[in-house]
């Protein structure tokens, strides 16, 4: 039978209190409380070769495993987790650098919105650190952003391939 895992990091789950938690603070069976909290990542920029990495670390660190054995699990496991499959880009808006052009929220009103602040939002987004805000997107969303993106005329919009790291837009 196969190991239920923690659908971001692949640790093991199967023990109270090492599951995350949704919004309401009740227990999200998905993820590990070192991912998710609260209803969202803890790290929501994270890109699956940094994950892949910081597990590596871990598991030669402080579980003993081989570099060559850590490395093994790591790149076969996580990368068929939910996180890294169901939606492939994140969106990272940097509202300090948003200028109240307009453009994003223009051709997709549906996800962008302006503040009374004369900043755009960012609809549905997590906060990384003030000013940053940052979404994931399905391959589907891609277009709507890639053209809100190209259209921002000071760049405050990006989007990042999580498989890669590689910065799109």
């Amino acid at each position: 039978m196969e190991k239920e895992r923690c659908q971001s990091c692949g640790m093991p789950l199967g023990t109270a209190g090492y599951y995350g938690t949704n919004k309401d603070e009740s227990e999200n069976k998905n993820y590990c409380i070192f991912c998710y909290k609260k209803g969202q990542y803890t790290e929501p920029i994270l890109t699956l070769p940094e994950m892949i990495q910081k597990s590596i670390q871990h598991m030669t660190t402080k579980l003993q495993y081989t570099q060559e054995n850590a490395k093994e699990l790591s790149t076969k496991i996580i990368p068929t987790l939910k996180r890294w499959t169901e939606k492939p880009y994140i969106i990272i808006l940097n509202r300090e650098e948003c200028i109240g052009a307009g453009a994003c929220e223009a051709s997709d009103p549906e996800n962008w919105m302006m503040n009374k602040d004369g900043r755009i939002n960012l609809k549905e987004s997590t906060q990384e650190k003030e000013p940053v805000h940052t979404r994931e997107i399905t391959e589907e969303e891609y277009e709507r952003f890639k053209k809100a993106a190209i259209g921002c005329p000071v760049n405050a919009i990006h989007i990042i391939e999580k498989k890669t790291g590689k910065r799109i837009i």
